[in-house]
């Protein structure tokens, strides 16, 4: 509205200045109906004889116009630039935040996942030397059975690769193969070596062990 106002005042004062320029002190000057939609009709709304001071004063008025009509149009403008760059920054922060706080959620949600893979890797750690100690130790070692001593007749059974003695002493081998197996006993190695048949071992300490006959009967 403030636009079509605008355009009509710089029109009344083109006719003006055109007017102005006519001979004679006497000044007529013919204004054009515009239509509703903006264009110029060529009916004539009637005509208006100026002279002298009150043609003066009409172009005044209309320059005044003219010039409020702009400033309000430049205000206008300038309150929807403001507006438009207003928008535009609350939209960058907006966006700005949005990519924070997804990369925010992102470093958690791959810590998390870290600290879930490092948590399961332990427990199958776990699980794996549990697997393994518990097969070695059922794992058979080929002497299974209850051995009896020669030198103190005591009884100690081997199951896997365990000796036990009766006062509850154990003791892992550290190495064992078909022909026999070693322990360490008070950081000493001692060997057995089968013999017999594989019913007697004899101790590289000369000590020989028998395996009794329901073992060796099993076996």
């Amino acid at each position: 509205a403030q636009q079509q106002e605008l355009r009509e005042l710089q029109a009344l004062m083109q006719q003006m200045q055109q007017v102005q320029q006519a001979d004679g002190s006497g000044r007529t000057l013919t204004l054009a109906s515009p239509s509703r939609k903006g264009t110029t009709t060529s009916n004539t709304v009637g005509e208006i004889a100026l002279t002298g001071r009150a043609f003066e004063e009409l172009q005044k008025y209309t320059r005044v116009e003219i010039d409020k009509v702009a400033a309000a149009l430049d205000a206008e403008t300038r309150r929807r630039l403001r507006d438009e760059s207003t928008l535009r920054a609350e939209l960058g922060n907006a966006i700005a935040q949005e990519r924070m706080d997804r990369s925010v959620s992102l470093a958690k949600e791959r810590e998390e996942r870290i600290r879930e893979s490092s948590e399961f890797r332990q427990e199958v750690g776990v699980a794996i030397r549990s697997w393994h100690e518990q097969s070695k130790s059922e794992k058979s070692s080929g002497f299974d059975g209850c051995w009896r001593t020669r030198a103190a007749g005591t009884g100690v059974e081997i199951s896997g690769d365990v000796l036990r003695w009766p006062s509850g002493v154990q003791v892992r081998m550290s190495d064992y193969d078909a022909d026999g197996f070693s322990i360490q006993l008070q950081g000493t190695t001692h060997r057995a070596q089968l013999v017999s048949g594989g019913v007697e071992v004899v101790w590289d300490d000369g000590d020989v062990w028998t395996l009794e006959a329901d073992a060796a009967s099993n076996s």
